[in-house]
């Protein structure tokens, strides 16, 4: 048995035992992304499409390793495109989900919280409000 059909041979059991994993984990995976993309998860669909992203690329990558394992030696147009196509979407990925994106993220969680603690102070005050009235109707009992 020569070098290339062991690479192969171990590469075809690494990818049954990947999708074996995945399909032990399905159910898990499936909640996870729905927690992910939640709606009160306000980042949850920019991470689920972060994400998808990268398991896009990494397909890509692993289609082009495995071109070059099973012909060695050969490296055609396609080989060229793909190549650039993942680093153009890596490319794409680190702007798109870059500081830009993050700050706005942070920014609408900033505002979020902005909004709690001016609820809490509102409810705070009505308590303040309320307590002295509460005690006054106990006491008159």
């Amino acid at each position: 048995m020569d070098i290339n059909q062991i690479i192969k041979l171990y590469s075809l059991i690494i990818f049954i035992f990947c999708v074996f994993i995945i399909l032990i984990n399905l159910r898990w995976i499936i909640i996870t992304l729905r927690k992910i993309a939640d709606n009160r998860n306000p980042g949850g669909y920019f991470k689920l499409m972060q994400t998808w992203l990268i398991i896009i690329i990494s397909a890509i990558f692993c289609i082009i390793a495995g071109h070059y394992i099973f012909f060695p030696g050969t490296v055609d147009k396609i080989d060229l495109i793909l190549t650039v196509i993942v680093g153009w979407l890596g490319m794409i990925m680190g702007r798109f989900f870059g500081e830009s994106a993050m700050e706005s993220l942070l920014r609408n969680q900033k505002m979020e919280y902005l909004k709690i603690k001016e609820d809490g102070s509102k409810m705070i005050n009505l308590s303040e409000k309320l307590l002295p009235l509460i005690d006054k109707k106990l006491s008159e009992k």
